[in-house]
């Protein structure tokens, strides 16, 4: 017969999150008490391994995060293209603005 491990984690009153670990086999918390930042109270706590699961594949469960997420995955995309955009009319000797090409789609499409 398979018995269950009761998995839990309360962080004590008193206590912040500093630093997670959900990779670490077992995945962890680190906290630290309000009395100072690295003071013999820290500890190190285990995170239930379904948990940790959980916050690692949805971006903690905060839309806010993944919004934050995406947002930033858009800016850098948009940065690679206009990169290579500018690359590309360099080689081809053109002086072309890669924000006024972008508003002139955004222009095309709205019409559409």
């Amino acid at each position: 017969m398979k018995t269950e491990k009761d998995e839990t984690l309360t962080i004590p009153a008193g206590h912040h999150v500093y630093r997670v670990d959900f990779d670490a086999d077992p995945p962890y918390c680190e906290v630290f008490s309000d009395a100072g930042f690295f003071c013999e109270n820290d500890r190190k706590l285990l995170i239930p391994t379904s948990l940790a699961y959980y916050l690692s594949t949805h971006s903690c469960g905060s839309a806010s995060f993944r919004k934050l997420v995406d947002d930033m995955a858009a800016r850098s995309e948009r940065a690679e293209i206009a990169e290579l955009f500018e690359r590309l009319m360099d080689k081809l000797g053109f002086k072309v603005d890669f924000e006024k090409v972008l508003e002139l789609v955004k222009k095309t499409v709205e019409e559409e």
